[in-house]
């Protein structure tokens, strides 16, 4: 019998934790719906922070523990590429107007490029997420 490495248990025991986090979110948001304003609504953020922290410590995990073999990896990686690819494009527009006109061509030129790497950077994840969805 194989037994899972260490790291895919780190990886399993992590995706375990927010599932079930999802899980308690969307009954408690089931219950909730429609309610007005309940002492509950804090309870439910609070979830929704703890869910939002337990998807963080999960990518963390198939990023620093996750074997390179597993789509499940590539997505995460690919994913975290785009993010922070996307958090740069917006600091580089939300700055555009403080540079002098030069600088601007040459910095909408950059937005493009980094626009193009994102595109294809996302082209690349779609056969992988729709063989994880098959």
């Amino acid at each position: 019998m194989n037994r899972p490495a260490a790291g895919e248990m780190i990886v399993m025991s992590r995706l375990l934790v927010l599932q079930s986090k999802r899980i308690l979110f969307a009954s408690m948001e089931r219950r909730l719906h429609g309610q007005p304003r309940s002492p509950r609504q804090g309870a439910l953020q609070r979830l929704r922070a703890e869910m939002r922290s337990a998807h963080d410590r999960y990518l963390d995990a198939v990023l620093k523990w996750g074997s390179p073999d597993s789509s499940q990896f590539w997505l995460v990686a690919y994913g975290d590429m785009i993010e922070g690819a996307e958090v740069l494009a917006l600091k580089l527009r939300e700055t555009l107007d403080e540079l002098p006109p030069a600088d601007r061509v040459e910095v909408r030129g950059d937005i493009a490029q980094l626009k193009e790497i994102i595109e294809r950077w996302r082209s690349m994840m779609r056969p992988t997420m729709s063989g994880e969805v098959a």
